[in-house]
């Protein structure tokens, strides 16, 4: 009892500092005791007291803020905070940014802000930032809660819906409408810009994001100018009807104000736009006039595959373009049969360093290609491109393979020393990923290096005819088709091929297009295969009657399947090379017939079996 009170006095006489200093000391020598019997137990003790301390801290300091949080009135709270907890309940910024998404509530769904005592509501409408997005699609009495809100005084994300008019298409339906409305039952916004222009312009001039729709009403409503005025407009979605099938239907003044769009929607186009991205619609021939645009998003414009180049010599125009991107455009009209339209002169973006095109014809891309001079570009995507075969009688109507020699893509490629395919699927359903890298230039995030190009294709994008009357299509061989296109670009420079599988099971390469692509890489040092059966390979660097990858010097089979007879040929074969292996690595590979060891220590100089040095 006596002690219990000389603690107590003495906890009452020392400062917190001294009571920790004391607490340490005791800690200490209990700690330097228990070290004779164990090392552990000491361990354990010291770990154990820490825990106790952070533990009884944390209690005491939740314990404090619970009393202290009872004594505040809301009346105390300044608006401040009272506006950011409202700020975790509404976030839109992302939704109205992305016109996919069509389901987003309005502010009257909101019952923590709206459902709430008269100053909790007005400090909610006049948070700024809280309501700086607005949807004139929403209810009429959504619309009237942001009209009225504080935030709107602030730069806006609008977007303003079309008049929602059946169209005579494929549907006859709202289709194009639903990236606007709020959910698809909505047919009748509440506002739009042929019917309520004069009550939007003060909101489109405090837009910095605004997402619209270019439709024949608005023309017919509006013939001369919308005469906007947006001096802050930093990005633009503006979307058409091309893709329900009316654009033989459109009438000359519509078609005239869509080519000329940025003088009819502006009164003077905005020099602060940076951002444009377009839907189902052709470029304005008048982008030019909005020299500050950094990035452009072209999608399902349902145009000729003709207008390929000559919307590029229009975007050419922007002199700060920085990145296009390219989705599922230019892919109507013929295909294949009828011979390429004339190329124009070179077009040349000073300033890009990313062009993105995907769902598109390789042989449009390729001729596309060869006419484009990008002298900074870094990375170039062609992805889910689309491959077109004709059968043997009439596979030389389409257009040759382009000549990239003497052009910038040549050049670009260069750039790249490594080359990564990898396999996927069989059949109709397999895919095939191309990336070109340089190691020397990583990606300081992802500890990788950047990929300079990288190109994928998949089996049902490879459009092909029946092969005779009413008989199904027969496709190629398994990622042959790609093989062949990968072939006709300029990757004469690679140092390093490797091939991977990343399904269970061995994956069989194309024979004869394997071949075609080793043959373009003739500057090979490297080639690596992983998880492959690698028999169609050897047999064609055993059957080619050229040297196939003179300069190569190590080969890499890594979890394959082959014959042990066809590498033993082929290690023989390559001593009459122009030079010899330096390697050979097999890793966790298996020979047919399945004791078979094939002679190559002769052959090679180094031969490493799963990590293991066997020369």
């Amino acid at each position: 009892m006596s002690a219990m009170i000389d603690d107590d006095r003495m906890a009452k006489d020392l400062n917190e500092q001294e009571l920790i200093k004391l607490l340490v000391a005791r800690v200490k020598g209990r700690a330097y005791r228990l070290a004779e019997e164990s090392y552990e137990k000491s361990e354990g003790y010291m770990l154990g007291i820490l825990t106790d301390v952070i533990d009884n801290l944390n209690d005491n300091r939740a314990t404090v803020n619970l009393d202290l949080n009872k004594r505040i009135a809301i009346e105390r709270l300044p608006d401040e905070v009272l506006g950011m907890i409202f700020l975790h309940c509404v976030d839109m910024r992302s939704t109205i940014l992305n016109p996919r998404s069509i389901y987003a509530c309005g502010p009257f769904k909101w019952p923590p802000i709206v459902n709430v005592c008269k100053r909790w509501r007005q400090t909610a409408l006049n948070t700024p930032r809280l309501f700086t997005c607005c949807h004139m699609g929403w209810e009429r009495n959504d619309i009237d809660l942001i009209l009225k809100c504080g935030g709107t005084k602030l730069p806006l994300h609008l977007s303003i819906p079309p008049i929602a008019t059946p169209r005579v298409g494929p549907s006859r339906s709202f289709v194009p409408f639903l990236k606007f409305f709020p959910s698809p039952a909505t047919t009748h916004p509440t506002m739009t810009l042929a019917n309520d222009l004069e009550k939007l312009r003060p909101l489109i001039t405090r837009s910095i994001s605004l997402h619209l729709m270019v439709q024949e009403e608005l023309i017919a409503a509006h013939p001369d100018s919308l005469d906007l005025s947006c001096p802050n407009l930093d990005t633009l979605l503006m979307h058409s009807m091309i893709h329900l099938g009316t654009m033989n239907t459109m009438n000359t003044e519509f078609r005239t104000r869509v080519k000329s769009l940025f003088g009819y929607l502006f009164r003077t186009p905005p020099v602060t736009l940076k951002h444009l991205h377009l839907e189902s619609m052709d470029l304005p021939e008048d982008i030019h006039l909005c020299p500050n645009i950094k990035s452009v998003v072209m999608e399902n414009t349902g145009s000729p595959r003709s207008g390929l180049l000559s919307t590029l010599q229009v975007l050419s125009k922007v002199p700060g373009l920085q990145k296009v991107t390219l989705n599922s455009c230019f892919a109507w009209g013929a295909i294949g049969i009828h011979p390429p339209p004339p190329a124009p002169s070179a077009t040349l973006f000073r300033e890009l360093t990313i062009l993105s095109i995907s769902k598109m014809h390789f042989t449009d891309i390729s001729r596309m290609l060869s006419q484009v001079t990008f002298p900074n570009l870094k990375q170039l995507q062609l992805l889910s491109l689309i491959i077109f075969q004709l059968p043997d009688p009439y596979a030389h109507q389409i257009a040759p393979n382009v000549d990239f020699n003497h052009t910038d893509l040549k050049r670009f490629i260069s750039q790249g020393t490594s080359l990564r395919l990898v396999l996927r699927g069989e059949g109709s359903s397999c895919d095939l990923t191309a990336s070109l890298t340089n190691p020397d230039d990583m990606d300081t995030s992802s500890d990788k290096p950047k990929p300079l190009l990288e190109v994928s294709f998949a089996h049902e994008r490879v459009l092909t005819f029946p092969a005779d009357g009413g008989q199904p299509p027969v496709l190629p061989p398994d990622f042959s088709a790609f093989f062949e296109c990968l072939k006709s670009l300029p990757f004469e420079d690679l140092r390093t091929l490797e091939i991977v599988s990343e399904d269970e099971g061995y994956k069989s390469l194309p024979g004869l297009a394997t071949r075609s692509l080793l043959e373009k890489c003739r500057s090979l040092r490297s080639i690596q295969f992983k998880k492959i059966n690698a028999d169609s390979a050897l047999t064609q660097f055993a059957e080619a009657n050229i040297i196939l990858c003179p300069s190569l010097e190590e080969l890499v089979f890594d979890q394959c399947t082959m014959s042990g007879q066809l590498l033993e040929n082929l290690v023989m074969r390559k001593v009459n090379g122009i030079r010899p292996w330096r390697s050979l690595r097999l890793l966790n590979t298996s020979f047919t017939p399945e004791f078979f060891e094939p002679r190559l220590t002769p052959y090679v100089t180094k031969v490493i079996v799963d990590n293991t040095d066997v020369s």
